[in-house]
This record gives structure tokens, sequence and C-alpha cells, in this order.
């Protein structure tokens, strides 16, 4: 897994975000800044992404409820998806099984492993 990126360096005005916490999204979003658009559905995420490919998805493994992002990273392995997948994780068990899925897919991938303390608890 790389962990070499700088989000900044991209062109945000095309960036995906599945995230189901409120708080990682806000942070996200200060980080992101407002031209990043965010899901907590997989389904609404992949409609966004197959009508607009954006340049960036974000992924967190973990939904919440026992739900999680492989059938997202299923799907864009898939299409194939051409842009680069950023799995935020936090699961890095997770991340290392959508990495597989995502490369075997000749998908773009970089997993960046966000600690706790960037987190507040929910």
């Amino acid at each position: 897994m790389s962990t070499d990126i700088e989000i900044a360096t991209h062109n945000t005005d095309r960036v995906a975000v599945l995230e189901d916490s409120v708080y990682r999204n806000r942070y996200l979003l200060g980080e992101l800044g407002s031209r990043a658009r965010f899901f907590l559905s997989g389904e609404k995420f992949m409609a966004h992404v197959k009508e607009t490919e954006p340049a960036i998805v974000m992924l967190d493994h973990d939904l919440g409820g026992g739900i999680t992002a492989m059938p997202v990273a299923e799907v864009l392995a898939a299409m194939p998806y051409r842009g680069r997948v950023v799995i935020h994780i936090l699961n890095p068990v997770g991340a290392q099984r959508m990495t597989v899925v995502l490369t075997n897919g000749d998908v773009t991938v970089t997993a960046i492993p966000f600690g706790m303390f960037y987190f507040r608890t929910e």
C-alpha cells in the first residue's frame, strides 16, 4: 500500500468521498474544501461516480452497521475506474483487501492511514 499522496496537489474540483462519519467528513471538508462531494451511502456515491467520473474517489472501508465499501471497490474495479482511489483507513486489513481488488482491476490506489487522533469519538 502506498501512502505517498498529497491531496492538495490534485484537482479537488472532482473529488467524491464515501464516509459514514459526520466528524470525519467535517475533517475531510477542511482538508479538501467545498469542491468535494460527500456521500454516506454507497449507492448514491456510485451513481455520482458513474455520472461525473471524478479524478479522485476517497473510500472509508467500514461504513457502520457491518457494511463495508468492498462492494464499491468491486464496482470501481469492474468499470474500470481510471481516476485515483484513496482509501482513508482506520482499518488496515480492510484497506488491504480493497487495495487488492482495485489493483487487480488496474485502478490506481493509495491508502492513507489516519490516526485516531484526527477524529473525534462519536
